[in-house]
């Protein structure tokens, strides 16, 4: 058992993002870099669930959702803060001090904001609405998918599922032809009601971030529900002008 005093010492030693470097951040991540700064309490008090549970506990989470923190290359005509390169880091790297889990998740959430660029816009516009939209992103399998009328069907599973109890939507990679290398990839989006997820991140590190692996099985993909090649140039700007191989470096910094 701690006694208070042993409580207060622990609050003593919480990571805090330097006065300086806030008070030099512009806009919005400055913003950002605060509201990290009060959520270091929520965050010190539950990390002992972080490991039981091998996922966020549904409070911390809600908390980073609400504090925009899945949002920050949301295109700032879907109402995000579309930050650059540098901001998008300087926000994640205070949240991984908080906790690994933590910075994690919020680069990756964070990160898959941009696909509201990449979507029609109709369908950016209702997946965004919800404030705690998290997407989760999964690259380390190929799926398997048929052409049909007005779409794809799919099949497949894929490991790595971050953030996958609280995703709403999951991104796939699939190909028609998955055992041929020169077959072009898919980025399809699925529903959480499409997958199943299996309960399997059993780990020593980065317990907290709840990467299990999900399964999909004859789901139907409609053709607006894919990646486009290039950004919607009408709602995205900044960040969408590099390349979406320079994206992925600073997402996994």
């Amino acid at each position: 058992m701690r006694d208070h005093c042993d409580v207060l010492e622990a609050d003593d030693l919480l990571p805090r993002p330097d006065p300086d470097v806030i008070a030099g951040t512009p806009e919005p991540a400055r913003h950002l870099l605060e509201t990290i700064q009060g959520l270091a309490p929520l965050i010190a008090a539950q990390r002992s669930k972080f490991d039981d549970a091998r996922r966020l506990p549904d409070a911390v989470f809600a908390a980073l959702a609400d504090a925009g923190l899945f949002r920050l290359w949301l295109p700032r005509a879907l109402g995000g803060p579309e930050l650059s390169p540098f901001a998008f880091m300087r926000v994640v790297e205070p949240a991984s001090a908080l906790d690994g889990s933590v910075g994690w998740l919020v680069g990756n959430g964070g990160g898959m904001s941009r696909l509201g660029g990449y979507l029609g816009e109709a369908v950016a516009r209702e997946w965004f609405a919800d404030p705690r939209a998290f997407v989760v992103s999964a690259t380390g399998a190929v799926g398997m998918a048929t052409a049909v009328a007005g779409g794809y069907r799919l099949w497949g599973r894929w490991p790595f599922g971050s953030g996958a109890d609280h995703a709403t939507r999951f991104m796939v990679l699939a190909s028609i032809k998955p055992e041929d290398p020169a077959s072009p990839l898919l980025c399809c989006y699925l529903d959480r009601a499409d997958v199943t997820i299996h309960d399997n991140w059993h780990v020593s590190g980065l317990r907290g971030t709840g990467s299990c692996d999900f399964e999909a099985r004859d789901v139907f993909v409609p053709a607006a529900r894919r990646d486009r090649p290039s950004p919607d140039c009408s709602i995205a700007c900044r960040h969408y002008r590099y390349s979406r191989g320079a994206s992925a470096a600073c997402r996994s910094a």
